[in-house]
């Protein structure tokens, strides 16, 4: 079988003409935030958001791109202190569950139904820098991507702070 996460995106993004929303402390935080830079970044059809165990899976980059950004941080952080981690893709039909645990050097990746439907074989082994380095490159690319495609939103300070909490997870090394 085959692992991989990525976004992928064009070597230059427009920036976007109107980019004007306002945020209520009161009814939005930081999801807000990431849902409309997702819809932003889906308007450029050279974005694509791939995730492959064994076989490509149905991802958008509207919904289940903002979803996978909500929680990134924390599987990054949980994989690396606790040797598991746990991402819900719950939109879409979807729903399910890509787990990940540390064996040794080596990461385990499954793919659970979260509607306990069967599933045949939805499961992998990966080096462990491996999912690492994917898992961190998803990140900054996708925090560069945002920053590029709106810079407005990206300059918001609720956006500025989880972008720096999430890239002091990660290794100052471009390529881990």
């Amino acid at each position: 079988m085959t692992f991989a996460f990525r976004l992928e995106t064009p070597e230059t993004i427009s920036p976007e003409q109107e980019s004007s929303s306002v945020y209520d402390p009161e009814l939005d935080d930081i999801r807000s935030v990431l849902r409309d830079l997702c819809a932003s970044l889906a308007e450029l059809p050279e974005v694509r958001f791939t995730l492959v165990l064994g076989e490509p899976l149905p991802l958008s980059i509207r919904r289940d791109l903002a979803i996978v950004m909500e929680q990134l941080g924390d599987v990054i952080y949980n994989l690396r202190t606790a040797g598991a981690a746990a991402l819900d893709l719950y939109e879409q039909g979807l729903e399910v569950q890509l787990a990940l645990t540390v064996e040794g050097e080596q990461t385990k990746i499954e793919l659970r139904d979260l509607l306990e439907r069967p599933m045949s074989g939805r499961e992998d082994h990966a080096p462990r820098d491996a999912v690492a380095r994917c898992l961190n490159l998803l990140a900054r690319t996708f925090v560069d991507a945002a920053r590029r495609r709106s810079p407005q939103r990206a300059a918001h300070p609720w956006f500025e702070e989880w972008a720096r909490s999430l890239l002091a997870l990660l290794p100052t090394d471009a390529t881990s």
